[in-house]
């Protein structure tokens, strides 16, 4: 979303970004096993309402379509006679996009006013909505707050409370709370020099029951190149357990993120 971009919004949705990097083919977060420790959880959920995220930052255009292709899905239907503006993304039965993940069922969009007028809302409902073989349940909100203090960076509070089904039966469930900054972009026409940062706090509890809260350490930072987060750092506390570190590299586009833990590091890799 940007604010020098959008006088007079429609919107028009296209479900890819196209991206300059390649996407690592292993990862340790598979659609079959769930997560099971904090910080696979903890990145999952983030991750997944990373890409939720991308409607907002890349389908709402001030006149047209925009310059990515076109896909065969998902089906999209909007209505802007009248305020709340409503959007729906309709996957059917199942779909695997240019990005590779298989998506089915239905985002449906609520839209406050437009997103360049401060304190309108988007509200994301999920109708039997899954992503890579698992269920997302929840309200995801996005609040435009205005420029962040001094400079003309579009700011924006993002509110997520969810659960998350697996394929086997179990769940885990989510919460965050955070600001969103679009750092870089914000003046140009362009997606692909958008860069965003995001600084806050969540909570959950994994597929495990067990309990464990994050916070922003240093603001994570995803491109609009990039799939995945690309510089940050978390810090993680499970329940009863020390806090640890998952730092997401230096500014690198790849799925790989380094965790801290008792003086031990090893590196996870982002679904």
């Amino acid at each position: 979303m940007k604010n020098l971009k959008n006088a007079f919004l429609l919107f028009s949705f296209l479900m890819v970004i196209t991206s300059g990097c390649q996407k690592d083919p292993v990862s340790t977060i598979t659609e079959i096993t769930p997560p099971v420790t904090a910080e696979e959880s903890s990145l999952l959920a983030e991750q997944t309402f990373n890409d939720i995220n991308t409607f907002s930052d890349n389908y709402m255009k001030e006149s047209g379509l925009k310059s990515q292709p076109l896909e065969p899905c998902p089906s999209v239907t909007w209505n802007l006679s009248a305020l709340p503006f409503s959007l729906s993304f309709d996957w059917g039965t199942g779909c695997t996009g240019t990005d590779n993940l298989s998506r089915k069922g239905k985002i449906t969009v609520s839209l406050t006013g437009k997103m360049d007028v401060a304190n309108s809302i988007a509200t994301f409902a999920f109708d039997n909505y899954y992503t890579q073989g698992y269920k997302l349940t929840g309200v995801h909100k996005l609040t435009y707050v205005g420029f962040l203090a001094g400079t003309s960076h579009p700011k924006y509070y993002v509110f997520t409370e969810a659960r998350i089904d697996f394929p086997n039966g179990k769940f885990m469930t989510y919460r965050s709370e955070s600001f969103r900054i679009l750092a870089e972009g914000a003046s140009t026409v362009a997606l692909e020099d958008d860069v965003w940062r995001t600084e806050g706090t969540s909570r959950g509890v994994t597929a495990d029951g067990v309990s464990w809260t994050a916070r922003v350490n240093s603001a994570l930072v995803k491109s609009a190149g990039c799939r995945w987060i690309s510089k940050g750092i978390m810090l993680i506390t499970p329940k009863d357990l020390p806090e640890f570190k998952v730092d997401f590299g230096e500014g690198t586009c790849d799925n790989k993120a380094t965790v801290t833990k008792n003086d031990k590091t090893y590196t996870i890799e982002m679904k």
